[in-house]
């Protein structure tokens, strides 16, 4: 189960131009590797101007639970009406600098917690637990990542767990959890990726497999819906793992977002944002 010629060129094709492109998931990265697109879609508020498309595969980039809507009320002001209405700005007022302090409050204690828990992680005890962990269901990930269970063979688990057996492998993974735990430092003032995915601007391509049993299809439809400028292919019949378990259809959708970049027709999501593609 080699890569075919056509996917290396396509990798090198990112590395070699990648100011252009910011591409995520052609590596394998141990059964988690769509958590990427959260270091994508960051990379791209960091540096908009350095990055012309986005390529989203089985993202873990969690979309809101709430879409937002734009709704323009359009009042008649009588005389009356502006009076209430500054009365209730001034109400609204105080009420928004009392929850700005119950805010505050709250994100001491949240802080403190999350700073607990992370040491308790970088501990000997929390070495210990992801490594129990992750013995016991590293196979079990491999197999759920993909659809078609038939291709999960000796070579596909070996190159799973092969960083596994990597020295100093599970600081590395709490580290990584730790990241995520922590958030932001506190002199980090940038709003969090989930909460400005309506600000990114540049097209933005969807990859995911229909029966995704890690990241479920529908947050790659949400996503679509709340990105302003975005594709999504739902690949039928394959799991978490479209570029390994369909390459040739994988490729091909890749191809065309491309080949629409470059001549600058790239096309936004048709109405329902979801684009169906069945098997080669």
């Amino acid at each position: 189960m080699r890569p075919n010629r056509d996917f290396v060129d396509l990798i090198e094709f990112f590395f070699v131009f990648p100011e252009h492109f910011s591409f995520v998931h052609l590596c394998k990265m141990s059964g988690r590797h769509s958590a990427g697109c959260i270091v994508a879609a960051d990379a791209y508020f960091k540096a908009p101007e350095r990055i012309a498309a986005l390529v989203l595969v089985a993202p873990a980039l969690i979309a809101p639970l709430v879409l937002k809507k734009n709704v323009e009320a359009k009042r008649e002001k009588s005389t009356m009406t502006e009076a209430f209405l500054n009365i209730g700005e001034r109400i609204g007022c105080i009420f928004r600098k009392i929850t700005a302090v119950i805010q505050r409050i709250l994100s001491s204690i949240s802080q403190l917690w999350r700073s607990l828990l992370a040491a308790a992680l970088r501990s000997d005890f929390g070495h210990w637990l992801i490594r129990i962990i992750m013995d016991k269901f590293s196979l079990q990930a491999v197999r759920l990542a993909w659809y078609n269970k038939d291709k999960v063979d000796e070579y596909v688990i070996t190159g799973y767990t092969k960083p596994l057996r990597c020295r100093d492998w599970e600081h590395a993974l709490l580290e990584y959890v730790i990241a995520l735990i922590e958030g932001p430092s506190t002199n980090d003032i940038d709003v969090p990726v989930s909460q400005r995915l309506d600000q990114m601007e540049c097209p933005v391509l969807i990859i995911s497999g229909d029966s995704d049993a890690l990241v479920p299809a529908w947050n790659a439809e949400r996503l679509s819906k709340v990105l302003p400028n975005a594709q999504c292919h739902i690949i039928k019949n394959c799991g978490h793992l479209p570029q390994e378990e369909t390459p040739e259809e994988f490729l091909s959708i890749i191809q065309r977002f491309i080949h629409q970049i470059q001549l600058g027709v790239f096309q936004e999501r048709n109405p329902q944002g979801i684009m169906s593609d069945s098997p080669a």
